[in-house]
C-alpha cells in the first residue's frame, strides 16, 4: 500500500491535478518571468564567449608548460 501524501506539519493533503494541472501551473510560471531583452541576450552571449576564450586560452598555456615539465624534466629528455 503507497503512503498517504502529507504536508510539511504532518496533515494528510488529497492528491489534486495531474498532468493538465501541472502544464496550466507551469504555463503560468513561464508568464511570470522576466524575459531578457536582444540587446541584453547579445551582451550576455559575448560575455560569456569571451569567457570561454579566456579560460580555454589558460587550459592550453597550462597543459603546454606541464606538458614540457614532464617531457624535459621528468623524463629526461
Amino acid at each position: 500500500m503507497a503512503a498517504e501524501a502529507k504536508t510539511q506539519a504532518g496533515l494528510k493533503r488529497e492528491r489534486q491535478g495531474g498532468f493538465r494541472t501541472f502544464v496550466a501551473e507551469c504555463v503560468a510560471e513561464l508568464k511570470k518571468v522576466d524575459w531578457p531583452g536582444q540587446r541584453q541576450l547579445f551582451t550576455a552571449t559575448v560575455v560569456v564567449l569571451i569567457a570561454i576564450f579566456v579560460v580555454g586560452l589558460y587550459l592550453w598555456v597550462a597543459d603546454e608548460a606541464f606538458s614540457r615539465l614532464v617531457k624535459n624534466v621528468l623524463l629526461g629528455g
